[in-house]
């Protein structure tokens, strides 16, 4: 089994047996989670409180892409690695908004089993839920406004590939949102070769520099870079990308 195939497995088990925990993902680590974790990222309480207790207790976001996509006002929206809903949750929620169709998509069952009881009420009709290999999407033809990723964009290993084919999903004047870890230090030799590393978000973190780079090969221009939390080697950032007219 190669490393990609092996990481895809490892992160799809580890977020389903997450799921079945009372507590949530990694809930037995002394980390800030659920509401805790929420309000330290910036959402506000009057928004997440809204949501199933599970959704709330299962979200394990890295950063906070409601502000952003509210100032671009898109009409598609794409969560890739949505888990169980948080982000998608809030924004179907919200009637004032221009938003007619949010898909979210993550290689979880169980967690997107979770997100799935947000299609009732306020979000009904607008928002849908697909199981699939964030690198593999059955989307032919179709372009979403919004492309987000909260959390998943550092545990895709081949990500010049995944960046290329995202493009494709945008259309000229589409924003690629990236919330994750970025490197602010080179990471010790031998780190990246370890499959655990990888679980952690860490391993696969770039340098922003990096990023932009390698996203500019799929016709994405850098939007801005926002960097929010110092955790070295890494800080928590956010990447607003925009695709070429």
């Amino acid at each position: 089994m190669d490393f990609d195939t092996e990481l895809k497995q490892t992160v799809r088990r580890m977020y389903d047996a997450a799921a079945r925990k009372s507590g949530g993902l990694l809930s037995r680590v002394p980390l800030n989670r659920g509401r805790e974790l929420l309000a330290g990222l910036g959402y506000r309480p009057s928004e997440f409180e809204q949501l199933p207790k599970k959704v709330i207790e299962f979200a394990f976001p890295c950063g906070n892409p409601l502000p952003t996509i509210r100032k671009l006002r898109p009409e598609s929206i794409l969560d890739l690695g949505c888990g169980s809903g948080l982000d998608v949750g809030i924004l179907a929620a919200d009637r004032r908004r221009t938003i007619k169709m949010i898909i979210g998509v993550d290689f979880s069952r169980e967690l997107l089993a979770v997100g799935r009881r947000l299609q009732a009420g306020p979000a009904a009709g607008r928002l849908q839920f697909l199981q699939a290999d964030l690198t593999a999407l059955p989307f032919s033809g179709t372009h979403f406004d919004c492309i987000s990723l909260n959390g998943s964009f550092n545990v895709i290993y081949h990500k010049a590939e995944f960046l290329q084919h995202v493009a494709a999903l945008l259309p000229p004047g589409g924003h690629l949102l990236i919330n994750d870890l970025m490197l602010r230090e080179d990471l010790p030799p031998g780190f990246t070769a370890e499959l655990t590393n990888w679980t952690w978000n860490v391993a696969g973190a770039l340098f922003p520099e990096a990023l932009t780079s390698m996203a500019a090969k799929a016709s994405l221009s850098l939007v801005h870079f926002y960097e929010h939390e110092q955790i070295p080697p890494v800080c928590r950032g956010e990447v607003l990308l925009w695709k070429k007219k």
